[in-house]
C-alpha cells in the first residue's frame, strides 16, 4: 500500500484486493495504539466510517486509488514524522480467514523520486526509518 499525503491519496495493489476476496467495500481503519493501519473487506457500505466502495472498473494495471484526508490526517496525527508533502510505501500481511489486510507503521519508508539526466526512478529510503 502507498499514500501520498500531498494529494491525500491512497493506492491500494490489486493482489492485495484479490487477496481479501475481491471485495465490494473496504474499510480503511487506523489503530493508533497498535500503530497500523488495517484494510478490512465489508460487504455494505457502513455510515460514519471510511467505507469505500470498490469499482473494479477503475482498477489500473497495478492498484486502485482511493482520496481521503481524513485517512491522511489521522495517520499524520500517529506518525507526526511523516513529511506533509511526502509519500510512503508501507508493507503488511494478509489475515485471509478474517478478511483484513494488516500494516504495521514499522514498515513505512519514504518514497523517494530521483531525477537522473534521462530519466526519472522511484526509490525506496530505508535509512530514514
Amino acid at each position: 500500500m502507498c499514500v501520498d499525503l500531498k494529494q491525500f491519496r491512497i493506492r491500494i495493489y490489486k493482489t492485495t484486493l484479490h487477496s481479501l476476496g475481491d471485495p465490494k467495500y473496504i474499510q480503511i481503519l487506523v489503530n493508533p495504539n497498535d500503530k497500523a493501519v488495517a484494510i478490512r473487506s465489508v460487504d455494505v457500505e457502513m455510515s460514519g466510517d471510511q467505507t469505500f466502495r470498490i469499482n473494479f472498473q477503475q482498477l489500473t494495471r497495478y492498484s486502485y486509488v482511493i482520496n481521503s484526508r481524513t485517512f491522511t490526517e489521522k495517520l499524520c496525527e500517529i506518525d507526526e514524522t511523516l513529511e506533509p508533502n511526502g509519500s510512503y510505501r508501507l508493507s503488511g500481511y494478509i489475515l485471509p480467514d478474517k478478511h483484513i489486510a494488516i500494516f504495521p507503521l514499522s514498515t513505512i519508508c519514504k518514497i523517494e523520486i530521483k531525477e537522473s539526466v534521462n530519466e526519472q526512478s522511484l526509490t525506496s529510503n530505508f535509512d530514514n526509518r
